[in-house]
């Protein structure tokens, strides 16, 4: 008994000991949400709307070493695969690590949502689509990735309810594992995997997102979006819990304090973009004029 309680007592020693030798490190997190399909913004009077031209032009001088995520929604609503192709490749030249799955990324479907989750980080671990022979994770493991020296673990989930009456879901062509169990099996699999921080992007509602940051001790940082709320970071539980709203007329800016327990301070900033008065990315305004174009022919083949 006096050996067992001996070993016990050296291994949350040595736990403590390697605890603090853990270097106190800084890393900032730009996020965003919600696109919408916004390519080119709008400069109407009851919608002022940025878009991905505005907004692109800062994000091309992101540092390297910073993490860029985002919550889901990027599509449009309706089946666009051209308005798609430009939307994905203005994000990977942006260097997005993960974006979540919301209703829009299945706008095309299911077999283009897989297709598109093949060859661009979407991520959404709970959420899984028929195929032949079984059902199938759009994502299987956490995505593990370093910044800034820090090693991170980014789950995705979806919540069913923002999904609730999607035609793929009543066709039995998709299906959603609850987020809590699915978040909370992945946390513990990428703390063993030497994550040291775990962040969540959770598409779906402020309670949702509480929720789930409430109910998970190992989970640092959870970043939702799905309706467009400005929601600056607060404490959940043990985790921050913050929302960048949509369209894309902003951008959060987060940069993160470690220490041996997690995250021991934060500062935040949130960048505005402006339809008007904010400059083009050359490059975005291109792209919309390119997809303008094959837009009116698409429209004159369908009219005649």
């Amino acid at each position: 008994m006096r050996t067992r309680i001996l070993r016990v007592l050296l291994l949350s020693a040595a736990a403590l000991f390697s605890a603090s030798l853990l270097p106190a490190q800084s890393l900032t997190i730009y996020f965003t949400a919600s696109l919408r399909g916004d390519l080119d913004g709008c400069a109407c009077e009851r919608n002022r709307v940025a878009g991905l031209v505005k907004r692109a032009a800062f994000q091309r001088t992101v540092p390297k070493d910073a993490l860029v995520l985002d919550t889901g929604d990027i599509l449009d609503a309706t089946k666009d695969p051209d308005l798609t192709r430009e939307i994905l490749a203005v994000y990977k030249e942006l260097g997005y690590a993960a974006v979540g799955v919301g209703e829009t990324e299945l706008s095309e479907g299911v077999p283009a949502l897989a297709a598109n989750a093949r060859r661009f980080p979407f991520l959404s671990h709970n959420l899984q689509l028929r195929t032949k022979a079984a059902w199938e994770p759009l994502s299987a493991k956490p995505l593990l990735l370093t910044r800034a020296g820090v090693r991170i673990a980014v789950l995705g989930v979806t919540e069913p309810k923002a999904l609730e009456g999607h035609q793929e879901l009543k066709e039995g062509n998709l299906r959603l594992e609850d987020p809590l169990q699915t978040v909370t099996r992945l946390a513990a699999e990428s703390r063993k995997q030497g994550a040291r921080l775990v962040i969540v992007l959770f598409h779906g509602v402020e309670a949702g997102a509480r929720k789930l940051a409430e109910a998970n001790p190992q989970v640092d940082l959870v970043l939702f979006g799905h309706k467009g709320w400005l929601f600056p970071p607060e404490k959940a539980g043990r985790a921050l819990l913050a929302c960048p709203g949509d369209n894309g007329n902003y951008i959060g800016v987060l940069t993160l304090r470690l220490g041996p327990e997690g995250i021991a301070g934060f500062e935040h900033r949130l960048l505005t973009f402006n339809y008007e008065k904010d400059p083009d990315d050359p490059s975005v305004r291109e792209r919309v004029r390119a997809y303008r174009k094959k837009l009116q022919e698409r429209l004159r083949n369908e009219t005649y």
